[in-house]
């Protein structure tokens, strides 16, 4: 190889060397500061559904315009970065003003659902728990009622504790519970016999 040439070739790794820092520096530096820097704005706390299926471009497009998030490619970058494209989960979320996008990117791929705090006083026969629930936003009450009014629904769920019993009557605990919105019928009487 000559001399010219083997300058040629330092000079273009040269180049191509300060390329890659300045693309660290000016690139990746900004987004990982940013990955861990809450939003600035101050909308309060907003409810965010992911469908199933849904990618993650499609939810930082959507994260972006909600104001979640001030920037699509932070949260792009931070779920490529950790390989975490793959582990979204759906559900309904709820992010407040103070979450970083690290924080709001783990929340998503953890699978921490928004709930609801339901308070089910004693006392109560299933049709009005079913209304209890439907009017804290746990579920419909028809479908609601439905689940514990069901004999094939109480021998799975109370059968080794009355192997009788014709529905759940007598068998939901009052408590308060923390819900997701979207727990289904037979999930809410699951949780609270």
């Amino acid at each position: 190889m000559s001399r010219r040439s083997r300058q040629l070739v330092l000079g273009l790794a040269g180049c191509l060397g300060a390329g890659v820092l300045a693309y660290q520096y000016f690139y990746l530096k900004p987004l990982e500061v940013a990955l861990e820097r809450p939003n600035a704005t101050d909308r309060g706390a907003v409810l965010f559904r992911i469908g199933r299926g849904s990618n993650a471009e499609s939810i930082a497009n959507r994260l972006e315009a909600s104001g979640v998030i001030t920037d699509r490619n932070v949260f792009l970058w931070g779920v490529r970065k950790a390989e975490l494209g793959g582990r979204l989960q759906a559900g309904l979320y709820r992010f407040e003003s103070s979450l970083t996008p690290a924080d709001g990117i783990d929340r998503i791929v953890s699978g921490q659902v928004a709930t609801l705090p339901v308070t089910l006083p004693e006392g109560l026969d299933r049709e009005a728990t079913a209304a209890a629930l439907a009017e804290q936003g746990v579920g419909d009450k028809d479908a609601l009622l439905a689940a514990f009014s069901n004999p094939v629904n109480a021998r799975r769920l109370i059968g080794n504790l009355d192997s009788t019993a014709g529905s759940l009557e007598g068998y939901l605990f009052p408590s308060t519970y923390r819900l997701p919105p979207e727990t289904g019928p037979q999930a809410v009487a699951a949780r609270l016999v």
